[in-house]
């Protein structure tokens, strides 16, 4: 099933190649979102019903915020003859769009059907990572750039649980699972994520009025970011938009992630920005390693610990790997999708290990804290005397 997947994928690069973008911009628009289309059902679980508003909904988001579709320049008849038919024609644009959603229910089908669990015996080749390494930042300074929230403080000394909001997209819906499982008895983890959300998609949802929102009834004592999946395209600032990682698109990008960061702070939330792993794609990691630069760097600025991950996700040669050794036993544990972006739930657990280090060192040392506050216990009132027995002579 997944080899046929395959091949129709490559079937519908070849149709794309055939088409003319620059008089045919509306073909290259549903050729983009058929792709994505395919490449979200094969990670989500998706009805086959809801395929076509989904594959509506991805051209919508692409017209609207990728300032180089919206750039395309309009359509203009020219007068020379075609070579070959309007019935070709058609088959163009419907193969592009129909084979896409169709091989979107059969990737989908066949990631459910074989599952995430790693095979008996994987094969010589993918098993060749090493132990994990400390990832960059893990061993940094102790996290406490602003005094402990007193939301926190009031927390651990009426012996609350510490509440940890999770900030993401669907990197952050992985995460806020893994945490779940991973911080003891004492802690409540809240999912705030939603995935196919970003910075540069808030025409669709602004993600600091949503976050407001969520904040107004559920303050959170720490708060851990993991965005930038779904970010590597242009922003539209005002009437402006920018290309990817350019400077008005780094000043556009980082004023939001800045508002955002001083919306988490406001009400008392130590805050953790967590980054991305390696990508399979090259060009797609490509973007997404300078995307966590910038982060890491924006980030330093404000005071946020940036914990970097890509130092979890890659073999001993630093590369991508779909199987890295874990655990005591070192034994090869599948830690990522089939689409080479996300992670499995053993994956989410391997990145999301050092920001839970990182978090109940911060509040061991807040619970200490909030003990010396702690005013002295009154003193146990003494024991009553016993009042003295007369006896008869």
């Amino acid at each position: 099933m997944r080899s046929l997947a395959r091949r129709t994928l490559d079937f519908i690069g070849w149709r794309r190649s055939r088409i003319d973008a620059a008089t045919d911009p509306e073909a290259k628009l549903t050729a983009l979102a058929a792709e994505m289309t395919a490449a979200y059902v094969s990670n989500h679980d998706v009805p086959l019903a809801e395929i076509p508003a989904l594959l509506r909904r991805f051209r919508t988001e692409l017209v609207e915020m990728n300032p180089v579709v919206e750039a395309a320049p309009p359509v203009e008849v020219v007068a020379t003859p075609r070579k070959r038919f309007g019935v070709w024609t058609v088959f163009d644009r419907a193969a592009v769009l129909l084979v896409g959603v169709g091989v979107g229910a059969m990737i989908g089908a066949a990631f459910v059907s074989e599952g995430s669990h790693a095979p008996a015996s994987a094969p010589a080749a993918t098993v060749v990572a090493s132990a994990a390494p400390t990832p960059k930042g893990a061993a940094a300074a102790p996290d406490c750039p602003t005094p402990f929230s007193p939301h926190l403080m009031q927390s651990l000394a009426a012996g609350q649980p510490v509440t940890v909001g999770v900030f993401g997209d669907s990197f952050g819906d992985g995460v806020w699972a893994a945490m779940r499982q991973m911080l003891p008895k004492g802690y409540q983890v809240i999912q705030f994520s939603k995935e196919s959300t970003g910075f540069t998609r808030y025409a669709s949802l602004n993600l600091e009025d949503t976050a407001r929102s969520q904040l107004a009834g559920q303050p959170v004592d720490v708060a851990v970011i993991d965005f930038g999946a779904n970010d590597t395209q242009g922003i539209y600032d005002g009437p402006k938009a920018y290309p990817l990682l350019s400077d008005g698109w780094k000043a556009a990008y980082g004023a939001r992630i800045d508002r955002y960061v001083a919306l988490l702070r406001e009400q008392g939330a130590m805050v953790y920005w967590l980054g991305l792993p390696k990508m399979r794609k090259p060009e797609y990691d490509r973007q997404i390693s300078d995307m966590e630069a910038f982060y890491e760097q924006r980030m330093t600025a404000l005071g946020v610990p940036y914990i970097g991950v890509v130092p979890l996700s890659v073999d001993a040669s630093g590369s991508f790997n779909e199987y890295l050794l874990d655990g005591p036993s070192q034994k090869p544990r599948l830690m990522r999708a089939n689409d080479g972006i996300h992670m499995s739930f053993a994956g989410y657990e391997r990145i999301a290990s050092p920001v839970v280090a990182r978090i109940q060192d911060y509040v061991a040392r807040a619970r200490k804290m909030a003990a010396i506050d702690a005013p002295p216990a009154a003193p146990p009132p003494p024991p009553a005397k016993l009042a003295a027995r007369s006896h008869a002579s």
